[in-house]
């Protein structure tokens, strides 16, 4: 069924298939990748976007946690970890787990 309908969802923006569905009462909604959320106006106007450092020193942009509750800030408190640099942790916490 997939390759049936595929041929005719790509034949149309997106855009456009979600302004059509709408019209007919059909609720959608567009499947955003990383990129588009990073550049969504209500995502930004939410506070949501957060800078994270990365191993290197660099930084990136992130989406924080989507719920807002009253007197308390969610925040993001540690990046990604470098490349391996959980390696033993995860394979020790696996070899204790298989062994029990």
């Amino acid at each position: 069924r997939a390759a049936t309908l595929h041929p005719i969802f790509a034949g149309r923006a997106s855009a456009d298939w979600l302004t059509a569905l709408d019209a007919r009462g059909i609720p959608c909604a567009p499947i955003n990748g990383f990129d588009a959320i990073l550049a969504d106006p209500h995502v930004r106007a939410m506070g949501l976007l957060h800078d994270l450092p990365l191993p290197d020193g660099s930084q990136t942009r992130t989406v924080g946690f989507p719920v807002a509750m009253t007197g308390y800030t969610f925040r993001v408190e540690r990046g990604p970890p470098a490349l391996g640099e959980h390696t033993e942790e995860v394979f020790e916490e696996w070899l204790e787990t298989v062994s029990q």
